[in-house]
């Protein structure tokens, strides 16, 4: 894949949706992602549906999440083999965010624990 994914990344971070779906991003590229979105106010919606994504990488978008600064309005996951332990990540990051309006994580391995973990914050802007 070499630079494609972030020649991709760095021409969207300035129109408000970065939409890497089905873009063979892995936990270390999220980890890129979510930093250089913690000083974007301008990135409403992340798109990162259809990769194959891990605990590691909820934990670096839960990260992401706990800033204040960040605009995140939006974040799809979608189909991306996420575990309940990773829904529990996020959840922690959604309870104290305040622009974050949708969480799509459906399609995932959540099971009952993660669709749990997401409920008990009270969040209910989240598709599991």
């Amino acid at each position: 894949m070499g630079l494609v994914p972030i020649s991709r990344f760095l021409q969207q971070l300035n129109e408000g949706l970065v939409d890497l779906r089905f873009y063979g991003v892995n936990p270390r590229t999220v980890r890129a992602i979510a930093q250089a979105l913690m000083y974007n106010p301008s990135v409403h919606t992340l798109d990162l549906s259809g990769n194959w994504l891990s605990d590691e990488a909820a934990y670096y978008l839960a990260e992401l999440l706990l800033r204040e600064n960040v605009a995140l309005r939006r974040l799809a996951m979608r189909g991306c083999k996420l575990s309940a332990r990773a829904a529990a990540m996020l959840a922690e990051g959604v309870e104290l965010n305040h622009s974050l309006q949708e969480l799509d994580l459906a399609d995932n391995e959540l099971g009952d624990d993660g669709v749990k973990a997401m409920q008990s914050d009270g969040y209910c802007g989240c598709l599991c």
